[in-house]
């Protein structure tokens, strides 16, 4: 991993378009900074935005007299830098770039020059464009208060950390080894496998349906280059679950309705409108706040397959303790709609058919695949025995995760 380092303001006290290699001063503490974060295992790398020399303001000869000042200090204190990286642009005067932070072009050229490890690494400087990209990827940005910082802090989000200077970064960062133990990466790529492996197996059981099982026979039987939609509540959970890996290219989206599972069928309808074979999953009491979709999918005669998993309510909530107050749970959580998918699939004149087993849900999916058009398709699942189900699926997955991390 690298410790990416703004200059000005940062490593060095900030004077603005700084040209003058006799005015660079280290911001107090920042040479021990830099050697707390190298004894950590950071790579050092200077990355830095230099509008001056977009600005006329100086050249690119006087960028690197001030860098070599910078760097004459720094070896005085045993400190050398790994890389320096800088953008001379400014899009008010050169035009737009992919190197001017916050953009990722130079974090990414140190990444590919240097084998840098970006989402193990530090983003530390004292303006928010400085540490912005650690967003992009995964990674901790350190807002300092030195130079801008003081006044950026204002406006910092809740995710960047933010630390008086330097050398407060560089101590709490050593206070995590950058550098993981040998092999903790392979052993939880393989764990991951392993639960995955598990959760396949779970999904594909001969048993009653599964809800879970509905992604998994999704994933091989969706075309290339279709778009899958997600509803909210379990079908996105179980996406995540018991989807897996799949080669052949397909989209996949969701949508947080206003009340988290209204509007999900029209955002299908919306992506099918696009001449892409769309499937959307969909539990039956979202379905139901929907339907209005299925009059849009009549009428332009959409590639879209409507799987209604039928659970006459909702599902999600016997995952969470108000299951256990059965006086009020299935009026109050549950809600049971009572509604006939089939029934409203034939209120706007469309192809509809119930899925009795899973060699009925293949054969229905397939012919879909052969001829796109709006279908309805409903499976008949049981709340509880879904509960059941999917706890040991986990339970599954946690074993065979814990035999790979802790043989």
């Amino acid at each position: 991993p690298a410790a990416f380092l703004d200059r000005d303001g940062t490593l060095i006290v900030e004077r603005e378009y700084l040209a003058d290699p006799d005015r660079v001063a280290l911001v107090p503490g920042a040479a021990g900074a830099l050697r707390t974060l190298r004894d950590a295992g950071y790579a050092l790398v200077v990355v830095t935005n230099q509008s001056g020399i977009a600005r006329g303001l100086y050249g690119e000869d006087a960028f690197r007299a001030v860098q070599a000042r910078l760097e004459a200090l720094l070896a005085r204190e045993g400190v050398r830098l790994d890389a320096v990286y800088f953008c001379p642009h400014h899009p008010d005067f050169t035009g737009p770039c992919d190197c001017r932070k916050p953009a990722p072009g130079l974090f990414l050229r140190a990444a590919r020059e240097l084998g840098l490890d970006l989402a193990r690494s530090a983003f530390i400087g004292d303006r928010l464009k400085d540490v912005e990209p650690a967003a992009r990827f995964g990674a901790t940005g350190w807002l300092v208060r030195t130079g801008y910082g003081a006044e950026e802090a204002r406006r910092a989000p809740p995710w960047v950390r933010v630390v008086p200077d330097l050398a407060a970064a560089a101590e709490a960062l050593a206070a995590v080894p950058a550098q993981a133990e040998a092999g903790w990466r392979e052993r939880w790529l393989g764990a991951d496998r392993a639960a995955r492996a598990a959760l396949d197996a779970a999904s594909l059981e001969p048993c009653e349906f599964f809800e879970g099982r509905v992604f998994t026979e999704l994933r091989d039987l969706l075309p290339a280059g279709a778009t899958l939609v997600a509803g909210n509540s379990m079908p996105v959970r179980d996406l995540d679950n018991f989807f897996g890996h799949r080669q052949e290219p397909l989209d996949i989206t969701a949508n947080r309705g206003a009340n988290g599972i209204d509007g999900v069928m029209s955002s299908a309808a919306g992506a099918a409108a696009a001449a892409v074979p769309t499937a959307v999953v969909v539990g039956d009491v979202s379905f139901l706040h929907d339907l209005n979709a299925l009059w849009a999918a009549r009428e332009q005669r959409l590639p879209l397959l409507i799987i209604v998993i039928n659970n006459d309510g909702g599902g999600i909530f016997h995952y969470l303790p108000q299951a256990a107050h059965t006086d009020a749970f299935e009026r109050w959580f549950a809600t049971p709609p009572g509604i006939e998918p089939g029934r409203a699939a034939a209120l706007f004149d469309l192809p509809f058919c119930r899925a009795e087993s899973w060699p009925a849900f293949r054969e229905a999916v397939e012919g879909w695949v052969g001829n796109p058009g709006p279908l309805v398709v409903e499976v008949r699942t049981d709340r509880r025995a879904n509960v059941a189900m999917h706890q040991r699926a986990w339970a599954a997955a946690a074993r065979a995760a814990a035999e790979v991390v802790n043989p």
